[in-house]
C-alpha cells in the first residue's frame, strides 16, 4: 500500500463513529482470523497491558453481544445485576453495546461473565 493510500485510509477511518469502529475491527478479526490482537502489539506495549491488568481491582461492564440468548434471560441478569428496572434493562438490551455495571470488583466480574456465557451474551471488561 502507498503512503498517499494509507494516509487515506487514515482520514476515512477518523470520521467513523465509536460503534463503525467495533463494528470494523470486529469484522477485520474475523476475516483475518485474529483471536487475541495483543498478539500483534510491541513487546512494551504488552509488557504495560500486563502490568496494568495486575492493578485492576475494579473494572466497567460491557455488554458487547447478545448472541443467541433470550432476551427475557438476559433483562432479568441484568436486573439481577443493576437493580434498575425492566423497561431500562430492556432499553440496554436493545442498544448494544453497552455499559451495564460500573466500578464492579474483577471477582464478582468472573461470576457474571458465567452467567452471561450460560445464555449466549458476550460481555468485556473497560
Amino acid at each position: 500500500m502507498k503512503k498517499n493510500n494509507i494516509d487515506i485510509l487514515i482520514k476515512s477511518l477518523s470520521k467513523l463513529t465509536l460503534k463503525e469502529i467495533l463494528c470494523l475491527t470486529d469484522k477485520l478479526s474475523k476475516k483475518f482470523k485474529i483471536k487475541n490482537i495483543e498478539n500483534f502489539s510491541n513487546n512494551s506495549n504488552i509488557e504495560e497491558k500486563k502490568n496494568t491488568k495486575e492493578e485492576i481491582k475494579n473494572v466497567n461492564i460491557i455488554l458487547q453481544s447478545v448472541g443467541n440468548s433470550s432476551k427475557l434471560s438476559l433483562i432479568r441478569i441484568i436486573r439481577e445485576i443493576t437493580n434498575i428496572g425492566l423497561k431500562e434493562a430492556k432499553d440496554i438490551t436493545d442498544k448494544v453495546p453497552c455499559v451495564i455495571a460500573n466500578n464492579i470488583n474483577i471477582d464478582k466480574y468472573k461470576e457474571i461473565e458465567e452467567k452471561f456465557n450460560k445464555i449466549g451474551a458476550v460481555i468485556k471488561i473497560e
